[in-house]
């Protein structure tokens, strides 16, 4: 009969505790993180967070471990995985040597809003060799992320203490709780009862650790998100999976009553780091004023364009940090054509923005984005390095059209599912045609292409 997450009962024939009788132990498995194990005679592998089993019932475990996870993603609780549910089942096994009687069911249901906070510690070695030491002691703020003296004190606050001086093995240790990203608060579903402190404390951490690697990858989606856009204008940027790489970066997450968790990961390399902090912090700024009446739509068609094109743009900035200029050039002009229409049209419709941004003639802006092309063809096709000019003018280019996107879509409705290929490129083929026979084009039109760069009269775009 397949156990019951319902039952009070379902789970009497699984053990937390390693079991004594010799007898039981031929017939007993281990669970452990996602995997079956047979007992050895002294069972030393067992974790205390294992939960035991006989071997006839592990297909009815199994069953029950997925009841678990669909209850789990039904009441939207925050990190629903297998690993989660298994946290979940040993903390309901936990509850009955309490003496505490309770269903997984009813364990679920009794769930609450948690108020999570995560740090990094940025390692500080690189950080102290790096140019702007005395940048990131200082407060600063992109998006939901921030540091300096406020986030140390909040840090505190949270009841973490200072690394040791030495880790275990000996080595001094260079993690400094005086270099703390802090990501701003999120609330999270989690399971009530992992705060009840009459369970083991292994138990209810087992728990939260299981959850650590979830609220790290949001910690990583959501920086990449917020300097995603500065980035695009031209901005350094973290590079963020490198920042998950390096030795010795310390990682706290508070879960308020729930308690804290701390992992320590174990380079020394600094390239992770953007080159001015201050400029990406003051173009996250300008962004966000720019688009303070009208933000971001993830459900946008147009906006997820721009996104998309920003995400090229960003790992071409950090493929150009690491030294593959080369790559940084195709991935820079793969961004291009991805917003502009494909290679045909986008060399006309870049020349244009291109044009309009650095008050360069049309003709003489094509000219230049030929030359980026035939770059990207001796390359792909002879083999020919790019060089680093070529890359500096490709970023140029990619930053106007970046700009030009965030006007545009601030004086237009761009509700219409096809409104790139209906109006914004239609707009922009238009102002080309008629700078082509020397034609005006009056201001609305120029404003509504997002070619009136900020500080620059129509007349002085110099179209022709």
């Amino acid at each position: 009969m397949a156990l019951d997450i319902h039952n009070d009962r379902s789970t009497n024939d699984f053990y937390l505790y390693k079991p004594s009788d010799k007898f039981k132990k031929k017939l007993m498995v281990f669970y452990n993180e996602g995997q079956f194990c047979n007992l050895d005679s002294e069972i030393s592998s067992a974790a205390k967070t294992s939960i035991f089993l006989y071997k006839k019932d592990k297909e009815n475990f199994s069953d029950l471990l997925n009841k678990t996870l669909a209850c789990l993603n039904k009441e939207n609780i925050f990190g629903a995985s297998k690993n989660l549910a298994e946290a979940v089942l040993a903390l309901n096994i936990g509850f009955r040597e309490t003496g505490k009687q309770i269903s997984i069911y009813e364990m679920i249901a009794e769930h609450t809003e948690v108020s999570t906070t995560m740090y990094i510690g940025l390692p500080f070695l690189p950080m102290i060799m790096s140019e702007q030491n005395e940048i990131f002691l200082q407060s600063w703020r992109v998006g939901k992320f921030s540091t300096g003296a406020a986030v140390v004190i909040a840090h505190k606050k949270e009841g973490f203490t200072a690394p040791p001086a030495k880790t275990e093995d000996g080595h001094f240790s260079n993690v400094s709780d005086a270099f703390l990203l802090r990501k701003d608060k999120v609330n999270y579903r989690m399971i009530r009862s992992a705060s009840d402190p009459s369970l083991d404390e292994k138990l209810r951490g087992y728990y939260m650790d299981m959850l650590v690697n979830p609220i790290a990858e949001k910690f990583k989606s959501d920086l990449n998100s917020d300097q995603l856009l500065p980035g695009a204008l031209g901005a350094s940027i973290f590079d963020v999976e490198k920042l998950f790489e390096v030795n010795e970066l310390r990682i706290d997450v508070s879960f308020q009553k729930f308690g804290n968790r701390s992992n320590v990961l174990m380079s020394h390399s600094s390239d992770w780091l953007p080159d001015d902090m201050k400029v990406l912090e003051s173009t996250y700024v300008k962004v966000r004023d720019l688009i303070l009446n009208k933000p971001l739509d993830h459900d946008s068609v147009v906006d997820k364009a721009i996104l998309l094109y920003g995400n090229f743009v960003n790992k071409a900035q950090l493929s150009e940090r690491q030294g593959r200029t080369s790559e940084s050039f195709l991935l820079g002009i793969t961004a291009i054509e991805i917003i502009l229409g494909g290679p045909a049209a986008c060399r006309k419709r870049a020349a244009l923005i291109y044009g309009a941004k650095y008050k360069t003639e049309y003709r003489e802006a094509e000219i230049e984005m030929g030359k980026l092309y035939d770059s990207r063809s001796r390359y792909v096709h002879n083999g020919k390095e790019i060089i680093p000019e070529k890359l500096k003018l490709l970023f140029n280019f990619t930053e106007a059209i970046m700009i030009s996107l965030l006007y545009m879509r601030q004086l237009c409705d761009i509700s219409e599912k096809d409104f790139l290929t209906k109006y914004w490129y239609p707009r922009l083929d238009h102002v080309i045609a008629s700078t082509n026979i020397g034609e005006k084009v009056n201001d609305k039109l120029i404003a509504e292409c997002g070619l009136q760069f900020s500080n620059h009269r129509s007349e002085n775009l110099r179209l022709v």
